[in-house]
This record gives C-alpha cells, structure tokens and sequence, in this order.
C-alpha cells in the first residue's frame, strides 16, 4: 500500500513539474507573438504614413517614399491649430502613435514631428528611410521617418 501511495504522488509531481514547463513555453511564445502583431502594426502605420497624400512629394514624375517639406510644415500647422482633425480624421490612420521626420544628410538638426498621440508606455519604433523634397529650392535631401506606435 506504501509503494502505490508513493507512486501516486510521484507521479503527481512529475504531472506538476510537465504542467509548469508547458506553461512557460506558451507564455514565452505568446509574448514573441505579441512582440509580432506590435512589429506589425508599426510596419502598416508606417506605410500609412508614408502614403498620405498630404505629405508626398508634388513632382510630375513619382518618387518613392518621398516628402514635399512645404507640405510637411503645412500638414503641421494644420494640426496644431486644428487638434479636433488629429482626433478624428488622422486617428483611424495613425492611431496612438509619433511620427517624427529627420533629416540627416545634408547634416541638419532638424527633426519634425508631425503627428504626435502617444499612449501607453510601451512603444514599438520602426525606422524608415526617406528623401525630402523642398520645393523652394529645388533640392532634395535624404531623412529618416521614425514611427513610434504605442501600445
């Protein structure tokens, strides 16, 4: 009778120790999941973002991935003197996120932010090359658009 009350509760045990192992894994895999579906949605923020007509270059020929600095500061103005437009028309878009515009080569310090809703604390960033357009000059530079989607 000892020997089967013995055997009973290692067998609980190692039930147990199989169930705390199981656990971890799933909970390790539903943050890399997480972690995915947040990499994600920055991704389709981004692509978004870089597609507003709003702020595309206004050459005839097309430039990818390229923004007019004329519309960049316009789009900015619009936003600051009209906060109602960024809750309602950009919100569906852009969601809880910053978008800020960098311009690195000619070396410049200029860094835009364009839209700016952050919620949350946590935040996934994603880094996308982009050219500047400025029509005023005629000349375009490279930049960076960062896209920092919170959760």
């Amino acid at each position: 009778m000892l020997e089967t009350i013995a055997v009973i509760i290692a067998f609980f045990v190692l039930v147990a120790f199989g169930f705390i192992v199981y656990t971890n894994i799933q909970k390790s895999s539903m943050k890399t999941k997480a972690a995915e579906l947040r990499e994600e949605r920055a991704a389709r923020i981004a692509k978004a973002a870089m597609s507003l007509p709003e702020l595309q270059c206004s050459r005839t020929q097309t430039v990818e991935n390229c923004f007019d600095k004329l519309k960049i500061q316009a789009f900015r103005n619009y936003l600051s003197g009209n906060p109602r437009a960024a809750n309602t028309q950009y919100y569906d878009i852009l969601k809880d996120s910053t978008i800020k515009i960098e311009q690195v080569y000619p070396v410049s310090t200029d860094t835009q932010t364009i839209y700016e809703r952050p919620k949350g604390s946590s935040k996934q960033s994603i880094w996308m090359p982009i050219a500047l357009y400025d029509p005023a000059r005629d000349s375009t530079s490279f930049g960076i658009l960062t896209v920092d989607v919170y959760d």
